[in-house]
């Protein structure tokens, strides 16, 4: 295979790219069978010339073998073989060169096939005897490759397993004797450990070459499971599949705008988003869904908002900042669905502040613009000639309705009774009026 799978994408492109390693996996199968080397005796003179036999023969280390083991081992016709590995020898074979085996590569898994894996595991508890035979199921790879190093170098040992597979597991020191240095080796202290899983699946594994074991990655059943889903997978599903990598972006998206923005509120807000999509995502919970995408929405609006105040806002002031920030605020605020204590916004120092100076300017831009439009439509004037066929308009445009509140504290129903408070409020359209009163008298010293 090519290409490790990409389990950070989607479970549907996972599993295209599952077929897609299947068909490779195939021919690379085919491919490294067809046109393996075998590596003779005969073939490799120049490679057994180049290392002197007792340059490895110093080569020493604390473990024990049988007799009758070794021979039988020694036997054995090597096969499998890929390349020498280095100029390394056998231990206890020192004109024998160490090969490194042809392995079967290790089955790749989609993001579902990860999580079925991961809860089987889970399900065997924590005990030891769980952990011993969690081990033993992850370590199919593990026979796998210790198989293929036993039929490409007969007569090996773990330890020249282990120098091959795993370097950092095999300690080397230099020691002298009789007045030379030569180098010591020995397993690590991991590797020593009783009921060490790897010894027990050393002494266990059999010489067999990669192509003659069971498949780690069986591809022509796995093609064919993925186009059975393929093909039973309905559209409904396929979007619900997609929606994970849709949610990402969008908060990705939104992330960066908040920030750059940098309200508190808006901050919030976009935590619980980032809480609901995990808990959305990893359920796959339709009702979760359309929760975080309403609370998507109203996070995009209000950053769209936001955006278009600033850049209204800040490019017209040029003092006042902190009061023309507090405005904007102040207006994102009122306007979220979840905050509706805030009717209406205060603009410090009324048409005289800084916000105010603003809102009268933008006023202004857009009742010239209005009249620009409407005097010229095809553009042609300039502003100065539309400004001077035209009479001057005030910088508000005219108002829908004028609203009068008259407040005062009188003495009712007699002079000497408590002064009480009266309120009368008007509103003056051009069809229409309104007229309310709210009065209020004393009853104690009527």
């Amino acid at each position: 295979m090519t290409e490790p799978m990409d389990v950070e994408s989607t479970v549907n492109h996972s599993e295209t790219d599952g077929l897609c390693l299947s068909k490779e996996n195939r021919v690379a199968n085919d491919l490294v069978v067809s046109n393996a080397t075998v590596w003779n005796k005969e073939d490799l003179d120049e490679v057994n010339l180049a290392r002197k036999p007792s340059d490895s023969s110093s080569l020493s280390h604390s473990a024990s073998i049988d007799s009758v083991m070794f021979v039988d081992s020694v036997s054995q016709q090597a096969d499998g073989r890929l390349r020498p590995f280095g100029s390394e020898r056998l231990l206890y074979q020192p004109n024998e060169v160490l090969y490194i085996p042809i392995t079967q590569e290790p089955a790749p898994m989609t993001e579902d096939v990860l999580q079925d894996h991961a809860e089987v595991l889970t399900k065997l508890g924590t005990s030891s005897e769980a952990a011993h035979t969690r081990a033993k199921i992850q370590s199919a790879s593990l026979v796998s490759d210790m198989e293929s190093f036993k039929a490409a170098n007969p007569g090996c040992v773990l330890e020249d397993f282990v120098r091959w597979y795993s370097p950092i597991d095999w300690l080397q020191q230099d020691v002298e004797e009789d007045g030379q240095v030569i180098k010591k080796g020995e397993l690590s202290e991991r590797m020593k450990i009783p009921s060490n899983l790897w010894v027990e699946v050393w002494n266990s594994a059999k010489a067999v070459p990669a192509r003659r074991q069971k498949r780690l990655f069986d591809d022509t059943t796995e093609a064919e499971k993925v186009l059975h889903l393929i093909a039973g997978r309905k559209p409904g599903q396929l979007a619900l599949d997609l929606m994970p990598m849709v949610i990402q972006a969008a908060v990705a998206r939104l992330s960066n705008n908040s920030k750059a923005l940098g309200m508190p509120t808006l901050k919030t807000l976009m935590e619980n988003i980032i809480t609901q999509s995990g808990k959305a995502m990893k359920s796959q919970s339709i009702k979760l869904y359309k929760e975080l995408i309403k609370n998507i929405n109203i996070a995009e609006v209000t950053i769209a908002r936001m955006e278009s105040l600033v850049a209204k806002f800040r490019s017209q002031s040029g003092q006042g900042q902190k009061d023309i920030d507090k405005f904007i605020e102040d207006v994102i605020e009122s306007t979220f669905s979840f905050n509706k204590e805030i009717p209406e916004v205060n603009i410090l120092g009324a048409s005289r502040g800084p916000t105010g100076t603003v809102v009268h300017h933008l006023f202004a831009e857009a009742q010239k613009a209005s009249r620009m439009e409407s005097e010229d439509p095809s553009g042609s004037n300039s502003e100065e000639e539309v400004s001077k066929l035209t009479p001057r308009l005030k910088d508000f445009p005219r108002p829908s309705a004028r609203e009068y509140i008259l407040r005062t504290v009188v003495p009712r129903p007699a002079p000497y009774s408590r002064p009480t408070p009266q309120r009368m409020f008007c509103t003056l359209m051009d069809n229409e009026f309104r007229l309310v009163g709210a009065f209020s008298s004393d009853t104690t010293f009527q």
